[in-house]
């Protein structure tokens, strides 16, 4: 990897991916809070961070060009 490359990994996918993922357990903390003021809770924000994450690594796996299990699995079917 070039060294631009390697900073553009380190700076910008990992550290992205790093902070999404810590922030998906903590979004849990408010799941009791439905609506407050004129403030209202997103009763998805699990889903919605989670998303986020896997987005995230998906662009990490497109930069780096690797193929993951998930995008392996993209155009098969499972039957049972």
């Amino acid at each position: 990897m070039a060294p631009e490359e390697e900073t553009t990994l380190i700076d910008k996918y990992l550290t992205y991916c790093n902070s999404l993922e810590t922030d998906i357990p903590t979004a849990s903390e408010n799941l009791d809070t439905d609506r407050a003021a004129v403030w209202y809770h997103n009763k998805h924000e699990v889903r919605d961070r989670f998303a986020l994450y896997k987005l995230w690594c998906t662009r990490l796996m497109d930069y780096l060009e690797v193929w993951g299990p998930a995008r392996l699995m993209s155009g098969m079917r499972i039957v049972v």
